[in-house]
């Protein structure tokens, strides 16, 4: 019988890639330097860590974007139909204006919102339609597992600057409330008898609060007893969770009529606070940029933290030629710049304050306490030498396996030549040797095989392009369901692979990302049983984390 060689995505780029193409595959798309070893990450980590003035952070649409899946532009394509309605011919699809690519999102929000009123009658009947579709785009339920860490971060930094008595200031361009339900959840773990800050909400240009959460055990008049979130351009809670605050920031003429308004509690703000962080934002939006103009720059230091694949570009000079224009642009505003290589950094750059905050001096006894570098070196050291070679780690991945077909109610395929049903493979791979010069990210285990690989594994540069699937969850810090065609990009027939689809989770420990347990599978994503419903994905991602905490975990540090 002759057996045919399959490709594995998961194994490396093929063997056939021309030179060309592999050559691509290998440009840089990150800083020369670790992130977290530049003089200018360490100092603002300090910086932020020390501030004992108000904080004021800046949320723009990047800050939920794993929650929503949402940009600012694809937020108000969201408002599109799919498809073509026989009631509404005059009414465009999503996928032919989204072909045009030449609109703003206020310009194209100003057309959409006069075709929904058209459609409506408007009046109360725009604002219904308006409310029910961007609820419909901004709480997607069924994509919850795949969360990021950075709101969390947020308010966990807003919560234990307010256990010292500090004052922090949240504002946000976004309409949706995770940041609230964030807060809430935050104070639901904690016990009762622990004192916790109170939440006071408001909208721009109104000091009442439109909600508020009293202090628990402390005074509600003492400094820091309430972390302030103020909605720049609306508040639109979920249904049946509170009413719409109006108006909703959304077209040209929505952008005119508040732009004072909201440009005057951005200057208040940055006027009232020592330090303010820029996050989720490209320092675009014009209210923003008139008040760090206009606001007295040795008052209040500015830091924007913006992310490197906003710059990106496949020739490296171009690259860093755009990074410095910004750069520049941003001193013009008297705004220093952090450029992150990738989008989990920034919540691991919020979480290397709260930790700074709790330990101002490193101890020996506690890995918490150390600077990242040092604390994922450490762990790295402890792990390669204690559980990197335990022949249990072999057995431990074949029983997340099991455990994961049991979630997905299906019996593991006994035969690896059954070309009908749905095979699949669950693999560790570990953040190899951190502080090297080079990045990596190296499969240490795969459940099909009778051996740890270890250092013989597959390893990869961390990209934010990459081809393989544990990399993009690692730098993305988040889960993420990637299938085969995505990955690869139309380089290939992607009928060649092996592995078709992969349920990726980042591991954790030391309070930094040092992993990612892999599920792959033999079909894409959209048959895969991995991805037939929201519980069953969720509940994967839950099994995979936990294996993989377990699995990473170096015992008391």
């Amino acid at each position: 019988m002759a057996i045919s060689c399959s490709l594995m995505l998961s194994g490396g780029p093929p063997s056939f890639l021309c030179p060309v193409v592999a050559l691509t595959w290998q440009i840089s798309m990150r800083s020369k330097y670790p992130f977290f070893e530049d003089y200018m990450t360490l100092e603002t980590i300090t910086k932020a860590a020390v501030a004992d003035g108000r904080l004021m952070l800046y949320c723009g649409a990047g800050v939920t974007i794993d929650r929503t899946g949402h940009s600012w532009s694809s937020l108000i394509l969201s408002l599109l139909p799919e498809r073509k309605h026989r009631t509404r011919p005059d009414m465009p699809t999503r996928s032919q204006v989204s072909d045009l690519e030449t609109r703003s999102p206020e310009s194209l929000a100003s057309s959409v919102v006069y075709l929904l009123r058209a459609n409506s009658g408007g009046g109360e009947k725009l604002k219904r339609a308006l409310r029910n579709r961007l609820r419909a785009a901004l709480y997607q339920e069924e994509g919850r597992w795949q969360n990021g860490r950075l709101v969390e971060e947020i308010i966990v930094l807003a919560a234990l600057r307010s256990a010292r008595g500090a004052d922090t200031s949240i504002l946000t361009t976004n309409y949706d409330t995770y940041l609230e339900l964030a807060f809430e959840r935050m104070r639901q773990n904690l016990p009762e008898v622990i004192s916790a800050p109170g939440l006071r909400v408001f909208r721009a240009g109104n000091n009442t609060p439109v909600r508020t959460i009293a202090p628990n055990n402390r005074d509600p008049e003492e400094p820091g007893a309430f972390v302030d979130i103020v909605y720049l351009h609306g508040r639109l809670p979920r249904a049946n969770e509170g009413t719409v605050d109006w108006p909703l920031v959304l077209d040209e003429n929505s952008y005119a009529s508040t732009a004072r308004q909201v440009e005057k509690t951005i200057e208040e703000a940055l006027r009232g606070a020592s330090l303010a962080l820029l996050l989720g934002t490209s320092l675009t939006d014009t209210p923003l940029v008139r008040a760090l103009s206009v606001t007295p720059r040795d008052g209040c230091e500015r830091l924007g933290i913006l992310l490197r694949a906003d710059f990106a570009h496949s020739d490296g000079a171009n690259e860093d030629l755009a990074l410095t224009l910004a750069r520049h642009r941003a001193s013009e505003l008297g705004v220093g710049v952090l450029f992150p290589d990738f989008p989990g950094q920034v919540a691991q750059l919020l979480r290397e304050v709260s930790l700074r905050r709790i330990y101002s001096v490193a101890r020996p006894d506690e890995p918490k306490s150390l600077p990242y570098t040092d604390r994922v070196d450490a762990w790295w050291t402890s792990w390669a030498t204690n559980n990197g070679g335990d022949p249990k780690l072999i057995k431990n991945v074949r029983r997340t396996l099991r455990r994961a077909c049991k979630l997905m109610a299906l019996t593991p395929s006994s035969s690896p030549f059954d070309s009908d049903a749905e095979r699949f493979q669950v693999e560790l791979w570990v953040r190899e040797g951190p502080v090297a010069v080079n990045r990596n990210l190296r499969r240490w285990v795969r459940s099909n095989l009778l051996d740890i690989e270890g250092m013989a594994g597959k390893a990869s540069d961390l990209e934010r392009n990459s081809y393989l699937a544990p990399v993009r969850a690692f730098v993305d810090g988040r889960p993420r369901l990637l299938d085969v065609e995505e990955l690869d990009g139309g380089r290939h027939d992607v009928e060649q692979y092996t592995w078709k689809s992969f349920l990726c989770v980042p591991i954790l420990a030391n309070s930094a990302t040092v992993g990612v347990m892999c599920l792959a599978s033999t079909r894409p994503a959209s048959t895969t049983a991995m991805n037939k419903n929201a519980k069953t994905t969720a509940n994967l991602v839950g099994r995979l984390r936990l294996d993989g905490s377990r699995l990473l975990d170096v015992g008391g540090q």
